[in-house]
């Protein structure tokens, strides 16, 4: 299973350490942006649109503490975003339109680690 990419090349980040402990709650950000590095390597790497860029600049949404990353405030504008650059989500078999709809996906999803991995693994297998 892999991915067409040369991961010599690809723009990881390590997470922000703060007071000598990484951050916490900031992996769907992280996830996001390696999904972007990975379709538009160019727009979204370690020096441009960095996850700490990213949140900076909200593109996803409101930048919040750790502690309120149940809001999921911080991808209040992700939808528009998404649909920005053509992308679309899909969580749960849901396609996301709306923040409302990624709120209710999160909130209830059902889906098991297991259950997910198999999925990311057929997509990459798919290409």
């Amino acid at each position: 299973m892999n991915l067409p990419t040369d991961i010599k090349k690809f723009g990881f980040v390590e997470r922000e350490i703060v007071n000598g402990k990484p951050l916490k709650n900031r992996c769907g950000r992280d996830f996001l942006y390696y999904a972007l590095h990975y379709i538009y390597p160019e727009d979204f790497n370690p020096t441009n649109n960095n996850p700490e860029q990213i949140e900076a600049k909200g593109l996803f949404g409101i930048p919040v503490p750790a502690m309120f990353a149940w809001t999921q405030i911080q991808f209040i504008h992700l939808p528009e975003f998404l649909k920005s650059k053509s992308l679309s989500l899909e969580i749960n078999n849901n396609l996301i339109n709306s923040f409302w709809d990624f709120f209710k996906s999160m909130l209830f999803s059902k889906i098991t680690y297991s259950e997910a991995m198999l999925k990311v693994e057929k997509g990459i297998k798919e290409g």
